[in-house]
């Protein structure tokens, strides 16, 4: 069994639970088989010397680092520093396998998958449906013009519709931080006028998750935190999760979730695996397929699928697409589908312009080199 450096902190932190957040349940089937790095074709040393690395530069604030690969989990280190709970400072925390941490618009992925489930069930139309046969309740605040925007733009940031969002979200002309503070948070986004066609580029939105999760509390007649229990997070044998809500009420479909890391590995792996758990085909194929394929091109990266990102990158021999949940401080879900492989990492470096040491870096100089990949880099968007 892969041991957990010394230097990485295993100390547990009672972090006090909020409105939305669920008691573990006990999990059923599933438990992750841990393993040595070499024993699945991982080098250790660009491992140990990641841990190393993190562990005497506290400035990086990472506070966790995993890697499953063949469907083990293959490497796993935590580490301390500074953290919030959606913008309340924690202080320095210790971290360990149970501390869940915030996913910031990881949460956008999960909302994505929900929205999967809910067309495969018949809860929601296709990705084809527009505006006003999505939300009939919002006549007054859809106009003419609004008539071709549909799901499908909704799900890949190609909506076209005005919207400022800077990366600091303590700007309080961010639109997505004056949409939380307003007390109909759909109406705000689908009051707002277009800037730019729908479907012709990428604009990244904190409004549209907001539009698919009340989109999946109509379909389902429950609050969007029993549809991500039940629907999602149960069947994956995540024990409990938090999922915070905004002053309106309205659950925060674009950043409020958190999770353990163990927890979004879950959700990587299920994706490597093309929507199947153990024996069920929990998520759409097609869905996933969909997903994690580039619709658009991005301002950051190669493209965008269903809220997630698509990073291209290449070596003088090779080359690798690899789709990411992202989420602001450093949150990142990484799928490498050709190795077989899903990285999480956590950090704290929220509302920062330069991170120190990016989820970018981490793979380049650590996870594709163990990988026996060196020279791996990614191809950035002009």
């Amino acid at each position: 069994m892969y041991k957990i450096k010394k230097c990485a902190f295993i100390l547990a932190v009672v972090i006090p639970f909020s409105l939305f957040a669920h008691a573990p349940a006990k999990a059923e089937g599933f438990e992750w088989e841990v393993v040595e790095p070499n024993t699945v074709g991982l080098d250790n040393a660009p491992l140990d010397e990641l841990v190393e690395r993190i562990s005497t530069h506290p400035a990086f604030n990472i506070h966790s680092v995993l890697v499953v690969k063949d469907d083990k989990l293959a490497f796993e280190a935590y580490f301390s520093g500074p953290d919030q709970d959606w913008g309340t400072d924690l202080g320095n925390v210790k971290f360990d396998l149970n501390t869940r941490h915030d996913l910031r618009s990881v949460s956008k992925s999960v909302t994505s998958a929900l929205i999967g489930i809910a067309i495969a069930e018949g809860k929601l139309p296709g990705t084809n449906a527009t505006v006003p046969e999505l939300f009939p309740e919002y006549a007054d605040h859809i106009a003419p013009d609004k008539r071709s925007l549909t799901l499908e733009h909704m799900l890949t940031m190609s909506a076209g519709l005005s919207w400022f969002e800077p990366g600091d979200y303590t700007n309080p002309g961010n639109d997505e931080i004056r949409m939380s503070d307003s007390p109909d948070p759909v109406a705000f986004v689908l009051g707002r006028s277009f800037a730019t066609k729908p479907g012709d580029q990428f604009q990244y939105n904190g409004g549209l998750p907001t539009l698919l999760g009340y989109l999946l509390e109509q379909a389902y007649g429950i609050s969007g935190d029993a549809i991500a229990r039940e629907r999602l997070l149960e069947p994956l044998g995540i024990d409990g999760f938090d999922f915070r809500a905004n002053s309106s009420g309205l659950l925060a479909y674009a950043s409020g979730m958190r999770l353990t890391p163990r927890d979004m590995a879950r959700i990587g792996l299920l994706y490597l695996n093309e929507g199947r758990w153990e024996d069920k085909q929990l998520l759409p194929k097609n869905w996933v397929v969909d997903s994690l394929t580039p619709h658009i091109e991005s301002d950051w990266t190669a493209g965008y699928g269903y809220q997630w990102w698509i990073n291209r990158f290449e070596a003088p021999d090779t080359s690798m697409w690899v789709p990411s949940a992202v989420g602001n401080g450093g949150q990142r879900i990484f799928i490498l589908q050709p190795l077989n492989m899903v990285v999480v990492i956590t950090a704290g470096n929220y509302n920062m312009g330069n991170v120190p040491l990016t989820g970018i870096r981490i793979l380049e100089e650590s996870i594709f080199p163990a990988a026996g990949m060196n020279g791996m880099k990614v191809q950035l968007v002009n």
